[in-house]
C-alpha cells in the first residue's frame, strides 16, 4: 500500500492507536458537512477498566436541530455522562462529548458514535466506531477493521494469508440452472474484453489461483459448481466472472476456471486418486480485470469443504459468502467483499460498452484504515463501511475512469475534501481552494457522482439486456452513502437553491450533467427555466 500513497497519520488520544489518511492531492469520497472524531482516553486498558469514550464533532454550517448519540454492545456498560444530546451547531465551532464506561465482557465488539441532522429537510450525518479485541490478556483498541487489527497482530506470512480465507456457506449440489439469452450476450461481451489479455499470472502462495502444475496426476475429472454473495437484504446474487481453482492441501492449483453470468464454473481437474481438494472462489475478475484484496498482492476467497479425488465428475453444489448487515463490524467480510468485486465488473463492463475497449487492471485495496474511501494512482482504496455502497464504490469507479480511460485528459483535479457546496469557501474539515483548485476539485468529484448514478439509472448494457443487480439503493437517481455517513443527494434536485453554489459546487456540476441526460423536463419556480435536453451519457 505504501508504493501507492503517501500517509498523514493522525494520532488517537489512546496513545496506541492511529489512522493513516490519504494526504490531499488524492480524490476523496463525498462527506457531509460534519466532521467527528472519537477516541478513548485512557493508555492502558483491560477487561474490567473504566474508559472515557471522547466524540468530537464541527459542523461546516450552522444547524439549529442536531443529535448526537453512543451506542454500546453488552460487552461495555455505561457508568456516566449524556449518551444522548440534542441542540444547534455553530459553523466551524467544535463540540465534545464524553461518556465513561466500563468493560464488562471478552471478545470482539464495537461502540458507535453517532452525529446526525434534519435540518431544513436535508438530512445528514456521520457514523464512527471503534472495534475491541478483549481478553484476560489485554485489550487492543482500533478503528481499524477487525480483520487488519488481526493481520497486524499476525507474526508469519501463513497465519496473514490465512485470514483471506473468508467465511461462507456451502450447500449440496443440485441442478445447473442454463443462462438465459440476456445472460448469453453479457457472456459474449465479456469474452470480447478478455480477448486480448495475457493468461493470469497468479501466485498462490498469495492464495490466488494459477495453471495446474500437478506432474503425476493420476486422474482427471471435471468439477462444477456455483457461487453466490449476499446483499444487506441478505437476497443472493451470483458471483460473476470470478477465478476458481481446485487447490491440494498445501494450496497448489489441480485446475482453474472463472464463474459466468449466472455465477456457474466448471472445469477440469488432474489430481492423484483419493487425495483431498477443495474448491476455492476468488475476489479477482477474470484475468485480472480487478482484484479486491488487503494489499495490491492479495485476494481474499471462499472455499468449499473437502473433496476427494476420483476419475467420477463432481458436482460440489454452491458456494455462498456470509451474510452481511448494514451498521454491523463483525458481518460477513465475504459478502462485502464479493460486493466490491461484482460493482467492480458491473461498471467495467459498462465502461468497456462507452470505450469500446478495456480498462487498465484495477487493484481495489480493501478493506482500508481512515474515514474515506478514496483513488490514488490506479488503485481504489474502500472502507468497509463502503462495501455496500454502490454509488460510492461508482464514484471511485469514476475517478479511475477519467484517469486511467479518457482519451483526453479532462480531469486535472488538484485532490482534497469535498461535500457538494463551494469549494472556495472553507468548512468543516475542508479548507478553502484558490479559484483554479476549486473549479477543477468541483468539476472532478461532480463528474464521477455523475458517472456512478447514470450507468445505474441509464446503463449502456441495457442494449443486451443487462441490468444492475437488485441492491440496496442501486439503481436510483439519489446519491446514497450509508453506514460511516448519512448522504440521500437526489441529482434531479441538488443542484436548485442554495445548494448549488456555481462552479466551484459539485452539487452544480453533477446536476448539470444529469440534466444532460435525464427524460425529465425539469420547470423551477420561475416558470421559464426549462431542461429539453434527453442525450446519452
Amino acid at each position: 500500500m505504501k508504493n501507492f500513497i503517501t500517509y498523514l497519520c493522525v494520532s488517537f488520544l489512546f496513545a496506541a492507536t492511529f489512522i493513516c489518511v490519504p494526504s490531499e492531492s488524492f480524490a476523496k469520497k463525498r462527506l457531509p458537512p460534519i466532521s467527528a472524531n472519537l477516541a478513548i482516553e485512557n493508555q492502558t486498558i483491560s477487561v474490567g477498566s473504566t474508559v472515557t469514550l471522547v466524540f468530537t464533532v464541527t459542523s461546516g454550517k450552522n444547524i439549529s436541530n442536531a443529535t448526537v448519540s453512543f451506542q454500546l454492545p453488552e460487552q461495555v456498560t455505561f457508568v456516566s455522562g449524556d449518551a444522548t444530546w440534542n441542540g444547534s451547531l455553530q459553523k466551524d465551532v467544535t463540540k465534545q462529548f464524553s461518556i465513561q464506561v466500563k468493560i464488562q465482557g471478552e471478545g470482539e465488539f464495537s461502540v458507535f458514535a453517532n452525529v446526525t441532522s434534519s435540518d431544513e429537510g436535508n438530512s445528514f450525518g456521520r457514523t464512527l466506531h471503534l472495534n475491541f479485541i478483549a481478553s484476560q490478556n489485554g485489550v487492543e483498541v482500533s478503528s481499524d477493521p477487525f480483520i487488519l487489527m488481526k493481520m497486524n497482530k499476525a507474526k508469519t506470512g501463513e497465519q496473514r494469508n490465512g485470514l483471506l480465507r473468508l467465511d461462507s456457506v456451502e450447500t449440496p449440489p443440485d441442478s445447473k440452472r442454463g443462462m438465459n439469452q440476456s445472460e448469453k450476450k453479457l457472456d459474449d461481451v465479456i469474452k470480447e474484453m478478455v480477448k486480448e489479455k495475457k493468461k493470469s499470472k497468479i501466485d498462490t502462495s498469495l492464495a490466488r489461483p494459477v495453471t495446474p502444475t500437478v506432474s503425476e496426476a493420476s486422474v482427471s475429472f471435471t468439477v462444477s459448481g456455483s457461487a453466490y454473495y449476499k446483499d444487506s437484504s441478505g437476497v443472493s446474487h451470483p458471483i460473476r466472472y470470478a477465478q476458481v481453482a481446485a487447490v491440494d492441501s498445501s494450496g497448489n492449483s489441480l485446475g482453474s476456471g472463472t464463474t459466468n453470468a449466472t455465477g456457474a464454473y466448471s472445469f477440469t481437474v488432474s489430481a492423484t486418486s483419493g487425495s483431498t481438494y477443495t474448491i476455492r472462489v476468488y475476489t479477482t475478475l477474470l484475468s485480472d480485470i480487478a482484484n479486491v484484496g488487503s494489499s495490491a498482492t492479495t485476494t481474499y476467497y471462499i472455499e468449499s469443504s473437502a473433496q476427494t479425488a476420483s476419475a467420477s465428475n463432481a458436482s460440489i453444489g454452491t458456494l455462498t459468502s456470509g451474510t452481511v448487515t448494514s451498521g454491523s463490524t463483525t458481518d460477513s467480510t465475504s459478502g462485502r467483499a464479493f460486493s466490491v468485486l461484482d460493482a467492480m465488473l458491473q461498471y467495467a463492463v459498462e465502461t468497456f460498452m462507452l470505450k469500446g475497449s478495456l480498462l487498465p487492471d484495477v487493484n481495489v485495496l480493501f478493506p482500508v484504515t481512515g474515514d474515506v474511501s478514496y483513488y490514488s494512482a490506479g488503485a481504489i482504496y474502500v472502507l468497509r463501511t463502503d462495501a455496500l455502497d454502490w454509488d460510492v464504490l461508482g464514484h471511485e469507479f469514476g475517478h479511475f475512469l477519467s484517469d486511467k480511460g479518457a482519451s483526453t485528459k479532462f480531469d486535472n483535479s488538484p485532490g482534497g475534501c469535498h461535500g457538494g457546496t463551494s469549494t472556495l469557501t472553507a468548512y468543516s474539515s475542508c479548507a478553502a481552494n484558490t479559484k483554479s483548485d476549486g473549479i477543477r476539485l468541483a468539476w472532478s468529484e461532480g463528474w464521477a457522482t455523475f458517472f456512478s448514478v447514470a450507468s445505474q439509472v441509464y446503463p449502456i448494457t441495457n442494449t443486451f439486456n443487462l441490468t444492475f443487480p437488485s441492491i440496496p439503493n442501486v439503481g436510483t437517481t439519489v446519491y446514497h452513502d450509508t453506514e460511516d455517513a448519512s448522504l440521500s443527494d437526489d441529482l434531479e434536485t441538488i443542484g436548485s437553491g442554495t445548494s448549488g453554489d456555481g462552479y466551484a459546487s459539485e452539487n452544480s456540476v453533477m446536476s448539470m450533467l444529469w440534466d444532460l441526460v435525464d427524460s425529465s423536463s425539469d420547470t423551477f419556480s420561475d416558470s421559464n427555466a426549462k431542461d429539453e435536453l434527453n442525450i446519452s451519457h
